[in-house]
């Protein structure tokens, strides 16, 4: 079975994550270093979130980088309703929030298999049915280099930022590629 045809797993199990998680093992200067190696060794040009910055630090906190206060959905929603809100607000990730608290994220990807799973059911489908359940989250002083490195090894579009229960923010994958975008073109 190729990797596009392999089977997503409903939910996930929630695991910490930071530098003083279990296995937790990274060299905060490997992007300094591979970027010195590229010439990119001077100032990185570019702003985000309203900061300067110089050369992309992997021990940043997660907070400087994410999409604050995403917008999120109740596991009750219709799954139509949660593709119109991704159409609309052009985003491919939401968090499932319910009581004030984080159940779940529903991808593109996500509600695109269910509805089409959907043709052969006889009933309204709802967020609940394609979330993946227990996301990874991390606290938004979590190094970015870190959050980064889990994404990859996890093969996971987007990482949930938690601070004290309350969801605060959300770093996807596209982010990623924006930062190292960023820090490419120094």
């Amino acid at each position: 079975m190729g990797s596009a045809e392999r089977a997503r797993p409903v939910g996930r199990e929630r695991r910490p994550i930071g530098p003083d998680a279990e296995g937790s093992s990274h060299n905060h200067d490997r992007a300094r270093v591979q970027l010195a190696r590229l010439g990119h060794a001077g100032e990185v040009s570019g702003r985000h979130s309203g900061i300067s910055w110089m050369m992309l630090d992997a021990r940043e906190p997660v907070r400087k980088f994410m999409t604050p206060s995403p917008r999120t959905v109740a596991p009750a929603t219709a799954l139509s309703d949660a593709r119109n809100v991704m159409a609309q607000e052009q985003i491919r990730h939401l968090p499932v929030v319910e009581a004030g608290r984080v159940v779940g994220v529903v991808s593109a990807r996500d509600v695109l298999v269910v509805e089409d799973l959907r043709v052969f059911a006889s009933y309204d489908t709802t967020v609940e049915a394609a979330m993946a359940a227990d996301p990874i989250s991390v606290p938004s002083d979590t190094p970015i280099g870190h959050v980064v490195k889990t994404m990859a090894k996890e093969d996971i579009g987007c990482v949930l930022v938690v601070d004290r229960g309350k969801l605060v923010g959300i770093f996807t994958d596209v982010d990623a590629v924006k930062l190292l975008s960023r820090a490419l073109s120094g």
